[in-house]
């Protein structure tokens, strides 16, 4: 299974800038030191005034101070750091990457923390070793509390809502697979 790493929510970020504003970070960051605007906040205030937010913004904001140091490790080493302490837990993530190979559009781009499940519109999923003995499946679905569906309280931040709690490869069965398959359809 091959996860993309943070380049691919950069690249994502630019473009998003580019269609909102017609321009590149490169020319707003140019902008920024024109401006005399040498701290990130100062910086983020400027361009919220200018009309630049949300991951245009942070794609401004790299250009001109530099990426975050673990934004430079790849796919592969992000999940590996995920379960170092974990090693146990990664047969049942492993398991949920299964699940979804192959679904048209679908791209497994790792985090710090999660690996979020794409479809090219937006994140359905997040695939969490949410503690040492469980991982968290995260889903952007409308479906009610069940006895294997926890919704959350609402986070503006946090559109992922439900929750589903995996302890064992087996817990990754028929039902999670069309929650998934539920969650990747209403965001494709």
């Amino acid at each position: 299974m091959e996860f993309a790493g943070w380049q691919s929510m950069v690249d994502q970020c630019e473009a998003i800038l580019v269609r909102r504003t017609g321009t590149s970070s490169t020319d707003w960051a140019q902008r920024l030191r024109d401006e005399g605007l040498t701290e990130q906040q100062r910086a983020r205030d400027w361009l919220t005034a200018q009309g630049v937010g949300g991951r245009g913004q942070d794609a401004v904001i790299w250009a001109a101070f530099g990426l975050p140091e673990f934004f430079t490790a790849t796919g592969g080493e992000l999940v590996e750091a995920q379960y170092g302490e974990r090693r146990e837990l990664r047969p049942v993530a492993a398991a949920v990457f299964a699940a979804v190979a192959g679904w048209p559009g679908l791209e497994l781009q790792a985090r710090k923390t999660y690996v979020a499940l794409r479809t090219p519109r937006r994140m359905f999923a997040q695939v969490v070793p949410a503690t040492k003995t469980r991982v968290d499946l995260r889903l952007r679905l409308a479906v009610p509390a069940s006895d294997r569906v926890e919704v959350l309280a609402p986070n503006r931040d946090q559109p992922l809502d439900r929750r589903v709690r995996l302890a064992t490869v087996e817990d990754v069965d028929a039902e999670v697979v069309a929650l998934l398959r539920q969650a990747f359809e209403a965001s494709s």
